[in-house]
């Protein structure tokens, strides 16, 4: 089976290379919980409203026409009645929204989309060049590393801000902000650019915006028509918001008490050091899967904080176990259930 090189592989094979191999070249299919599918639900619409703001369309519309994939990947009974579509669209919209107002020191209506005559027009629904908005691109490797003949990326955006400076975006919906000094060493977006520059397309480092996928409760307006900062669970652009609608002066001391809920990180990288992750950490780490799908095997990882998580942990432990005589104990072993 051909497989292209990609982040996502890579990441796969870091976990676990078992994984990897059920995974990503015998795609079995995946088992996912209800609160990851219904996470990645709205991560994904969210992605289709941003997507939406940035090429001037209107992001309620946009979601509504891919309510197709909760059709792709329902969610269980219990949940759909208390997630139906309207609520997710409801929800998404509300983060788009939020995205669009509360990110500090970012503002998507200064960005310029950069134009690429090379997407295919079923890519993005454009004719001829098109805005590289959640595309996927293909960067030819030769010669091959092992066996991977391509590379893969899907870049979020890639425009020019407005300092006249050309960088790959990538927006995450996150449980958890990670600490700015963690995404400097995010390897999906050094990825990103080396092959960026192997298409013609030079960005000078990576811009993520993290915003959390959990929405905050508002802040409550008191009786005296003051906003209330007993409870404080959002961000003091949020508060800055609130004082304006409620027409007070804001504290000055609520910045430090207000939490983040997006974060925008902006890194700097040279081509120097972008080949040199690429050679001294992608190179090798390909290598090592090539090996591993033409011979070596793909040895399982066990692990509690890796296969608790894992969502193709039943073939994977099916095919480890195999199966006792007394159907009870496969019940209790894989499923966790009682077996009186």
């Amino acid at each position: 089976m051909h497989v292209n090189l990609s982040y996502s592989l890579i990441d796969h094979y870091e976990a676990c290379q078992f994984r990897t191999k059920l995974f990503d070249f015998e795609r079995v299919p995946r088992t996912e919980g209800a609160g990851d599918i219904l996470r990645s639900l709205l991560g994904e619409f969210a992605h289709v409203g941003q997507r939406a703001l940035i090429l001037g369309e209107e992001p309620r519309t946009a979601i509504r026409r891919t309510l197709w994939k909760l059709d792709r990947s329902p969610l269980p009974p219990f949940i759909a009645e208390e997630w139906p579509a309207a609520r997710i669209v409801d929800r998404t919209v509300g983060m788009v929204e939020r995205w669009s107002r509360s990110v500090p020191d970012f503002n998507y209506r200064d960005l310029v989309p950069h134009m690429h005559p090379d997407l295919r027009p079923d890519d993005l629904g454009h004719a001829g060049a098109c805005p590289l908005v959640d595309a996927k691109l293909y960067v030819p490797l030769d010669p091959p590393i092992g066996i991977f003949r391509s590379f893969v990326l899907k870049p979020d955006f890639v425009g020019t801000d407005q300092h006249d400076h050309r960088w790959v975006y990538d927006w995450k919906w996150v449980s958890t902000l990670d600490e700015p000094d963690n995404l400097r060493y995010d390897l999906q977006s050094a990825m990103y650019q080396w092959g960026l520059e192997r298409l013609g397309i030079t960005v000078v480092g990576h811009a993520i915006v993290q915003g959390l996928i959990e929405e905050p409760p508002p802040f409550k307006v008191n009786k005296d028509g003051k906003v209330s900062t007993r409870t404080v669970r959002n961000s003091y652009e949020e508060y800055l918001a609130a004082c304006a609608a409620a027409g007070h002066e804001p504290d000055p001391a609520m910045r430090e008490r207000c939490l983040p809920t997006f974060r925008h990180h902006v890194n700097f990288r040279s081509m120097k050091e972008v080949d040199a992750i690429w050679n001294e950490t992608v190179v090798p780490k390909a290598l090592a899967i090539s090996r591993s799908a033409t011979g070596a095997g793909f040895p399982r990882r066990w692990a509690k904080f890796i296969c608790g998580r894992c969502n193709v942990r039943d073939d994977c432990q099916l095919g480890q176990i195999g199966k006792h005589e007394d159907p009870r104990l496969n019940t209790i072993h894989l499923e966790g259930r009682d077996g009186a």
